[in-house]
């Protein structure tokens, strides 16, 4: 697969989410963009602890491991281990 099939598959994949996008697209550094990441994840995370009944109980959990997921992803921790 050529770099440009690549990235356009990214940003059809990334278009789920435009807020992620524009982090990742951002001109930022590698450390900047995970700080935005981790910010946005737990703002993510605050608004699924809202009250919020039109989310289903299922939704809601998997919602929150997934963020929890990601965030673990990112941590510095995961990173080392990697190494």
């Amino acid at each position: 697969m050529k770099n440009q099939q690549i990235k356009t598959r990214l940003r059809n994949i990334f278009s789920i989410s435009p807020q992620l996008l524009d982090i990742i697209e951002s001109p930022d550094t590698v450390e900047k963009k995970k700080d935005n990441v981790r910010t946005w994840l737990s703002e993510i995370l605050a608004e699924t602890y809202k009250d919020n009944s039109n989310i289903k109980a299922l939704e809601y959990i998997q919602a929150r491991e997934a963020i929890n997921v990601f965030r673990s992803i990112l941590s510095d921790r995961s990173e080392k281990s990697r190494c």
